[in-house]
């Protein structure tokens, strides 16, 4: 049987080993999400050269993380039924760098900027975290959120509050007047904000906003449309609340 020498991701006429983990197209885009093409010496010829100069050199973790998640990521393709995007090699290969920190360094002694994975933070002493999301894809319903949201804050006396949503549009929305006027609850949202409390809004990574967007779809799966407050989460959103507090991918 013969094997075909072209590459099966961009039908380059040679698939070598400097193609396969660095020039194909399909696998530039992750080192260009590191920023890799401006390390030192990071385009020279000869893969093992190559693999040795950024081994040994200031982006090491990070090299040796992207090169064994394309590895990964390749041999999903090939291998799988179902192919990664991009965006789901991108997450695995992040994790996976965060965790070969971790077990180098320890969690304590990792500099934030060192981690490659958006993780959930928790708000500094005396303040509440509100990560909020909609149960669809509209604005309307993202905006309803952060409103309930806030609602509930105020209500339950809560007056340090760190809001969050993975809807930048929402939070664009917000800002532009002209908008405003035709969706008045943007305007209710930013009355509520204007009371005498300290509340800030900010945007999420939706990987970091993964319990707010179980709740959503929970909601939206309900034939109920009162409001329910849970003292308790259930178990599978306790999970993601661990996950998110104890930073595991």
């Amino acid at each position: 049987m013969a094997v075909s020498p072209h590459c099966t991701r961009c039908s380059a006429a040679e698939e070598d080993a400097i193609h396969c983990l660095r020039d194909c197209p399909h696998y530039r885009e992750i080192w260009l999400r590191v920023g890799a093409l401006s390390w030192p010496r990071f385009l020279i010829n000869g893969c093992t050269d190559w693999v040795r100069a950024q081994a040994q050199g200031r982006n090491g973790t990070r090299f040796v993380a992207c090169l064994w998640g394309i590895w990964k990521w390749r041999n999903n393709m090939l291998f799988e039924e179902v192919g990664w995007s991009v965006g789901e090699a991108w997450r695995r290969l992040c994790n996976e760098h965060d965790d070969i920190e971790r077990f180098m360094n320890g969690e304590d002694d990792v500099n934030d900027d060192s981690w490659m994975a958006r993780r959930w933070k928790a708000p500094p002493e005396g303040h509440v975290n509100l990560c909020v999301d909609g149960s669809g894809c509209s604005l309307l319903s993202e905006a309803r959120a952060l409103k309930l949201g806030l609602q509930v804050a105020w209500d339950r006396g809560y007056r340090d509050v760190i809001c969050n949503t993975d809807c930048s549009d929402l939070l664009k929305a917000l800002e532009d007047d002209e908008r405003r006027q035709f969706l008045p609850i943007l305007g209710e949202i930013r009355d509520l904000t204007s009371r005498s409390w300290n509340v800030s809004l900010s945007g999420i990574s939706r990987d970091c906003n993964l319990p707010a967007d179980w709740l959503a779809k929970k909601g939206a799966a309900s034939p109920s449309m009162d409001l329910c407050l849970l003292d308790n989460p259930p178990s599978e959103l306790e999970i993601l609340i661990i996950r998110d507090r104890l930073a595991f991918p």
